[in-house]
């Protein structure tokens, strides 16, 4: 009796989280750029940068509540940066600026058609921020430098779900990381990111 019960009761619960598709994985993908800037003037300075992201994350449902449904988030974010200077005195430099950027957090998920949901999330964590930079001077010659810097990140954002079938859906999704100054490429504190791609629901 006690061996049939616990049979039902493993069986049930199996068919309820099942049912339930508490877990999503998603993986969005990002371009910035290209874009260019010239400046006329004494000396001729053309800019230009193209850049990628990469984001990878896991959320599970922890609360329902009528309006919608609160999720734990471990998302990943990878973003890629190239610029390149050129000033018509000879000069030329380039600089390859990296983020790894790690920021659980928590989503909460607006169902606002049968197929479509809106979402906002916030979190914080760290990050790790690369440079690879070279500059050709007529007079100072070759300077290549390398640096990578550690700090605190925090983020907020929001997107959009649409669901294809009862495991798949298209995703897109606008989160800004605010972290110190002079970090990832930026003078500032905020970079965003934009980015589309799949989230698969189990």
């Amino acid at each position: 009796m006690l061996k049939l019960l616990l049979v039902s009761v493993l069986t049930c619960g199996a068919a309820l989280a099942q049912r339930s598709q508490n877990s999503e994985v998603s993986i969005l993908l990002g371009v910035s750029g290209p874009s260019s800037h010239t400046v006329v003037g004494a000396s001729v300075v053309i800019t230009g940068s193209a850049g990628a992201a990469l984001q990878l994350a896991y959320s599970y449902q922890v609360l329902s509540f009528t309006a919608g449904y609160l999720y734990v988030e471990i998302p990943g974010t990878f973003t890629f940066q190239a610029r390149g200077t050129v000033v018509g005195n000879g000069s030329v430099s380039t600089a390859d600026n990296n983020m790894t950027l790690f920021t659980p957090g928590v989503r909460f998920k607006l169902p606002i058609q049968s197929r479509l949901s809106l979402y906002g999330v916030a979190g914080g964590g760290i990050g790790s921020f690369g440079k690879d930079e070279t500059d050709v001077n007529r007079r100072a010659g070759v300077f290549i430098g390398t640096s990578r810097t550690e700090h605190g990140v925090f983020d907020v954002g929001g997107g959009m779900d649409f669901r294809l079938t009862k495991l798949l859906s298209l995703r897109g999704e606008a989160r800004d990381f605010i972290t110190g100054r002079n970090l990832g490429g930026e003078s500032g504190r905020n970079h965003p990111v934009y980015e589309f791609g799949l989230a698969f629901h189990f």
